[in-house]
């Protein structure tokens, strides 16, 4: 990910997933191409190769190593359903 903008970019990340899956509600499935269009909505010119990244799952996965989500594979499409990580999620 490129030093410059990082903390820019996720706090921006975080605020846009926070929204949708509150949104959604927690019975509600989020997946990661609904991100990617949440964002793209609030800022038209996203791409996550400025981040240094080459797919938009490539970015989920290195949230998901930092701890920040949790992704889980869906079996019918392939994408990842997306969710916040809780401190219980650590634990577990």
């Amino acid at each position: 990910m490129r030093a410059f903008g990082r903390a820019q970019f996720r706090s921006a990340f975080h605020r846009n997933v926070d929204a949708l899956l509150s949104e959604r509600g927690a019975e509600e499935k989020v997946w990661g191409s609904m991100i990617k269009q949440a964002l793209k909505r609030r800022n038209p010119g996203f791409n996550e190769s400025y981040y240094g990244f080459r797919s938009f799952n490539a970015l989920l996965e290195e949230a998901a190593r930092r701890g920040e989500l949790v992704l889980d594979r869906d079996e019918k499409s392939g994408g990842y359903i997306v969710r916040l990580a809780r401190a219980d999620d650590e634990a577990g």
